[in-house]
């Protein structure tokens, strides 16, 4: 036990005799003169006091952190540590101080300096001096810029030493607080703390050792950083650089590996163009002359490399720091702060800093080597873009592809980055504006199976990122996207319809999505001839074709990713509601299958519709689908004659061709016969499909039409009261109105006769000569019943006379 002066008293103890001595004065004094407190009362109330002294023990215990005492003294540093009661504690260390002081800097009179204010780590005697500089080993121990409390250490990364490193950087060493010790840089801090008048004095338990230059501290202690190690020995003169004072910012070998080998392999190489690419990386990566260690990063604050600026960000969700090199041209984030060597700080980053112009050189060195050249000839300005997509097609592809043009490049690049492999069908907007249009024209891409195939033309083979430009390799050319208008020329009725109705070039309107019928002929299975040949040779015709045709357009592109499940309606540019929906693997409009997808053009895009949508506003009726066919003209002739047009809606006509009709003399021209002739043909009903063994009324009264023969060879026979009067065969074509439930109509090669009307060549039928002999027996009897009528008259006169 060593005696201590007043002022060497622990902090904690001072004035403790007094303490003690009032509180039991006033202890004996209270139980004497106030009996009111029993030995109970007093129990609780020590007790009480023996929690809370506790209590209060244990928060300073936490938050000294081990320090065992404060000593306050009127001594300088030297004199405290070399006073009679310290000095074995320190010899090696006064021993230190004293062959490290020179007549240039008196280390001594530095310590012993009372108008100073420093902060000394001292380690005690259980050390052994390395070899080098002793003044610089001694003034690593020594921090002149003010005092550092224990209590404030663990909120402090770094302190800077008074060891000047080339006469400009003053190596530091790194606090750490971990709860239970403070380290400073290899060493704890041990004991007590010394409050002496010109500074304080920290125990600690090592020698504190000075940090390697940073090549050789990299080499020798950093197994992340080989590869960046390897890229400095190729290139000499940015290794010098590194070794002055300055920030390093580090990609690790995984950051440097995440370019790809090609890229890598590149900067290994001694050409030229390797040692610039290299030379301009390298230096990205140094803000020279100057150090930054962590707690001095400021928020959006830029710092300028050797080459170009870079701007740290901190993002308080998830407190991570960033760098952006200057135009955000590429982004790394932070992994390990305060990597201390004696002329650097290091900060390991997990992306490399790259400029822009070897982002796009990047390209050239995957071996898209026509690609790249193309970009520079046909727009140079991208070079200087980031956060963009390029399709970069293969070498292969220009060689295969004689019609390419450099417009087509702007269809290969993309705003943003984005991710082409994700989903089934995805939609993605280009640069590429079309002289037909206004909006960007984009490309599709679809998943089958593990591949991706873009626009149906080129698949994509390889995807790299590089800074903040993202490549992605396709095997061709993407051909540029087409107006509708020539698009539709491959749906060779459709298209001629357009023409007939003048929408060929109204059909290339921006922002549309045009479900096109099947390209079968003549139009789509459920369109008959005969309204084609009404709806392109008339004026009505042709004004309800531009309903139908406008009808296949909706005023919005919708891609088969838009479509929902549920039922969405939609207005056409006819004014018509669409009806649009889809299952599992099958899209319908208008319950009629959508065949193919995303044909994509300049206006929009392209949908195949099995069918034709059909507006039930537009209609045509049999007679004016049969007023245009000239196989029938001479039968509807007689119809119009007998003005029995309308009687041919919403029935079934028998049709004799104008061969029929022309076989035939003397047919009547006016009258009821006329009427019946025609009526003869027409059915009181719609009817089909004919089967044989069919029996319908015509509008002839007393008349049927039976059907007889077989499938495909169907033979129609007028009857009169049930007796065969007339047979004909149907042959084609069929008729039918729009909508079919308004009539139709078979052609047949004989016209049908009942008794009623007059035959026009040869003797009488059966049923007229059996009409004539009845005609003739009923006369007979009445002229035999006027006879014997008379006979008998006349006998009754005579009897009279008589």
């Amino acid at each position: 036990f060593k005696q201590k002066t007043a002022y060497e008293i622990s902090a904690c103890l001072v004035g403790s005799e007094m303490c003690i001595r009032d509180r039991y004065q006033r202890r004996v004094r209270g139980n004497r003169f106030q009996p009111n407190h029993s030995p109970v009362s007093m129990m609780k109330t020590s007790f009480a006091l023996a929690i809370f002294a506790f209590l209060f023990c244990a928060f300073t215990f936490t938050t000294q952190a081990q320090t065992s005492d404060v000593i306050v003294t009127n001594r300088t540093i030297w004199e405290y540590l070399t006073s009679n009661e310290t000095v074995a504690d320190y010899s090696n260390l006064i021993s230190l101080i004293l062959n490290a002081s020179t007549p240039s800097f008196d280390l001594v009179a530095y310590l012993n300096d009372s108008n100073r204010d420093i902060t000394l780590f001292a380690p005690t005697n259980n050390w052994t001096l390395p070899p080098g500089n002793l003044l610089d080993i001694a003034l690593y121990h020594v921090y002149p810029t003010g005092r550092y409390d224990y209590r404030d250490l663990p909120y402090i990364d770094h302190l800077t030493s008074a060891l000047f490193y080339e006469n400009i950087y003053q190596p530091a060493i790194l606090t750490h607080y971990d709860l239970t010790n403070i380290t400073i840089g290899n060493s704890f801090i041990r004991g007590l703390q010394v409050n002496a008048s010109n500074g304080l004095i920290h125990n600690i338990d090592k020698l504190l050792v000075i940090p390697e230059s940073l090549v050789p501290f990299l080499s020798r202690n950093q197994s992340d950083f080989t590869t960046l190690l390897a890229l400095l020995s190729f290139t000499p003169n940015v290794l010098d650089t590194w070794n002055s004072s300055s920030t390093v910012l580090a990609p690790t070998n995984e950051a440097i590996s995440d370019l790809g080998s090609n890229i890598v392999y590149y900067l290994t190489q001694t050409t030229n163009e390797s040692a610039r690419d290299r030379e301009a990386i390298l230096k990205a990566h140094i803000i020279d002359r100057r150090v930054y260690y962590r707690s001095e990063f400021i928020n959006g604050s830029t710092y300028t490399t050797l080459n170009g600026d870079v701007t740290f960000i901190h993002s308080e969700s998830d407190n991570r720091w960033s760098v952006y090199s200057h135009g955000d041209d590429n982004e790394a984030d932070f992994i390990t702060f305060n990597i201390l060597t004696a002329n650097a700080v290091i900060h390991a980053i997990d992306s490399v800093i790259l400029p822009i112009e070897f982002i796009w050189r990047s390209a050239f060195i995957e071996g898209f080597t026509y690609s790249y050249e193309a970009i520079r000839s046909a727009l140079p300005s991208l070079l200087q873009e980031v956060y963009v997509t390029v399709l970069l097609p293969e070498n292969s592809a220009y060689l295969n592809d004689s019609s390419f043009n450099l417009t087509n490049i702007p269809y290969h690049v993309l705003s943003g980055i984005q991710d082409l492999e994700n989903g089934e069908t995805v939609f993605f907007e280009t640069r590429y504006k079309s002289p037909y249009a206004i909006r960007p024209q984009v490309i599709r891409v679809n998943r089958f199976n593990d591949t991706y195939i873009i626009n149906g033309q080129a698949h994509i083979s390889r995807v790299f990122t590089i800074g903040n430009v993202r490549f992605y390799g396709i095997s061709s050319v993407l051909s540029l996207p087409e107006p509708p208008s020539a698009i539709l020329t491959r749906y060779p009725t459709l298209h001629e319809l357009l023409v007939v109705a003048g929408l060929e070039e109204a059909i290339n309107d921006e922002n549309t999505t045009i479900f096109a019928p099947q390209g079968f002929s003549p139009f789509g299975p459920s369109v008959h001839p005969e309204w084609l040949r009404y709806l392109t040779n008339t004026t009505d015709g042709i004004a309800k074709l531009k309903v139908i045709l406008l009808t296949h357009v909706v005023p919005s592109v919708i891609y088969s990713d838009n479509i929902p499940f549920n039922l969405t309606t939609v207005t056409s540019k006819s004014g018509v509601e669409l009806q649009i929906y889809k299952t599992e693997h099958v899209v319908y409009v208008n319950d009629i299958v959508v065949s193919s997808f995303d044909q994509l053009s300049t206006a929009g895009v392209i949908h195949t519709l099995a069918d034709v949508i059909v507006p039930s506003t537009v209609t045509i009726s049999l007679p004016q689908i049969l007023s245009i066919q000239p196989e029938v003209s001479d039968f509807y002739k007689i119809v119009e004659n007998a003005n029995q047009e309308e009687t041919l809606v919403g029935k079934t006509t028998f049709i004799p061709t104008n061969q029929a009709v022309q076989n035939e003399k003397n047919l009547p021209t006016s009258g009821q016969f006329l009427n019946d002739l025609v009526n003869n043909h027409i059915l009181t009903a719609e009817v089909g499909p004919l089967k044989p063994g069919q029996t319908f009324p015509t509008e002839t009264h007393n008349t049927t039409i039976h059907i007889s023969g077989e499938p495909g060879h169907l033979v129609v026979t007028l009857q009169y009261l049930g007796e065969n009067v007339t047979s004909a065969n149907i042959v084609p074509p069929s008729f039918s109105a729009l909508p079919s439930s308004q009539g139709n109509a078979y052609l047949i090669d004989k016209v049908l006769y009942s008794p009623r009307e007059s035959k026009p060549t040869g003797g009488l039928s059966k049923a007229a000569i059996i009409g004539i002999a009845v005609g003739a027996g009923v006369v007979a009897l009445i002229i035999l019943a006027v006879i014997i009528y008379m006979c008998c008259c006349k006998r009754s006169s005579y009897q009279s006379v008589s």
